[in-house]
């Protein structure tokens, strides 16, 4: 769980908005509501009902067939709710309000040139050189590449071994394998010979990155470069910053062990959340990061309730 960071490399601070949806009994939660409870819904399109809904942002809809519940998260604005789906929110409790009717926004904002909320996060990307160390397996950068970026996986056991780059990890061989020249460098766990998580992993990931740092002051070059890590222990946050806190270098972490154990504790909640959480950790449905500048109006307060809809209006699904 958890192994795709792919999200986190495609657009900085999402770690983030990950760790909020999925950290259990901390900020805002995913849910599955009956459309039974709000049967005004019945029959409004994706577009209409998500606009009702002041408190919460509406993900998508379940619907069961054979005794299966199948997900349809950003279902296409005016595609149409039918009796007996089940609604998956974002939301701060399972308390929610649902108008009957539509407000009234004084305030308007729309992208320029009617472009959709995927173009308009796609715009802000460029095609980046990626670097993966520790995979085991080909998912993440099979993912990866699908947004477009060149992705070169490095296979590192340890710290200390062999000359041999693939082998050992050292200034040398980091120099050898080319991170001077990649855009975003992605360090996964670092695991022993039998395949687990080594106990100091933590500590070879920051000493990795710390050894990016001495080596991008040993070259003229300050081209900027991005890491995303995955950390064992909340205690290695504030090391990690410090080691990264050189001009150009930005990082990007997630707990990996805090934010399955939020994941699997909503599960046992609700087990039915287990397609939707699927949906946005596998191939499924995307999560985007967008100035929101491009969208909304700037120098007025704007409630919660017209922050959310600009985006439907703006056609929010993956083209």
């Amino acid at each position: 769980m958890l192994s795709d960071l792919s999200g986190a490399v495609a657009c900085h601070g999402l770690s983030a908005v990950f760790t909020d949806i999925f950290t259990a009994g901390d900020g805002g939660e995913a849910s599955v509501i009956d459309l039974a409870r709000f049967p005004w819904l019945e029959g409004k399109t994706f577009a209409e009902l998500s606009a009702l809904f002041i408190d919460a942002v509406v993900l998508g809809w379940m619907t069961e067939e054979d005794g299966k519940w199948s997900t349809d998260m950003c279902p296409p604005p005016q595609a149409k709710a039918v009796k007996g789906m089940k609604l998956a929110v974002l939301a701060q409790s399972q308390s929610v309000t649902v108008l009957r009717s539509p407000r009234k926004w004084e305030a308007s904002g729309r992208a320029p040139d009617g472009k959709s909320c995927v173009s308009l996060a796609r715009s802000q990307r460029v095609t980046q050189s990626v670097m993966v160390l520790n995979e085991q397996d080909t998912f993440l950068s099979e993912r990866i590449s699908k947004s477009g970026d060149k992705v070169k996986t490095v296979e590192v056991k340890n710290l200390s071994g062999p000359s041999t780059y693939n082998e050992g990890l050292s200034l040398v061989n980091l120099k050898n394998l080319g991170v001077l020249s990649a855009d975003v460098i992605v360090i996964k766990k670092f695991l022993d010979d039998d395949g687990k998580v080594c106990a100091d992993t933590d500590a070879k990931v920051v000493t990795a990155c710390k050894m990016i740092a001495l080596l991008r002051k040993q070259v003229s070059s300050k081209a900027p470069v991005h890491l995303v890590v995955s950390i064992h222990e909340a205690e290695s946050l504030e090391l990690l910053q410090t080691v990264c806190a050189n001009p150009g270098m930005t990082v990007e972490s997630l707990v990996t062990d805090e934010v399955e154990a939020g994941v699997i504790f909503q599960l046992l909640q609700t087990p039915v959340l287990k397609p939707v959480y699927a949906s946005l950790l596998e191939e499924g449905t995307d999560v985007f990061l967008i100035p929101a500048h491009l969208m909304l109006p700037v120098g007025q307060p704007l409630s919660f309730g017209y922050i959310s809809e600009v985006p439907l209006s703006l056609c929010m699904h993956i083209l």
